[in-house]
């Protein structure tokens, strides 16, 4: 199931980043945080994953603050989630970063 959502999820974003005026980033930033595992659902996943930053809107070239967190089986989970929703910031990377629970 987890590993289902996760290539959906970056299916999804490798979509967004090519289709990326289709919708505003806060649409795509929704979408984004909506599949990735949360840690309350999964305490007996280990890794956590972090993505805070800024990410253009492509609608008006505004700047939004964007921050996903997630939580990951193994840490290669946590590491394929992390580039692909780290690259969604288009703008100012404050940190991505896969760490233990």
């Amino acid at each position: 199931m987890v590993g289902t959502r996760l290539c959906a999820t970056i299916a999804a974003m490798a979509l967004m980043t090519g289709a990326a005026t289709a919708q505003s980033a806060f649409e795509q930033a929704i979408k984004i945080q909506s599949n990735v595992p949360l840690c309350h659902e999964h305490p007996d996943y280990r890794w956590e994953g972090r993505v805070s930053g800024n990410a253009i809107d492509p609608g008006n070239d505004r700047s939004i603050p964007v921050s996903f967190l997630g939580c990951f089986p193994t840490e290669r989970a946590c590491q394929d989630w992390l580039g692909p929703a780290s690259g969604f910031v288009s703008g100012r990377l404050i940190f991505a970063t896969c760490k233990p629970r």
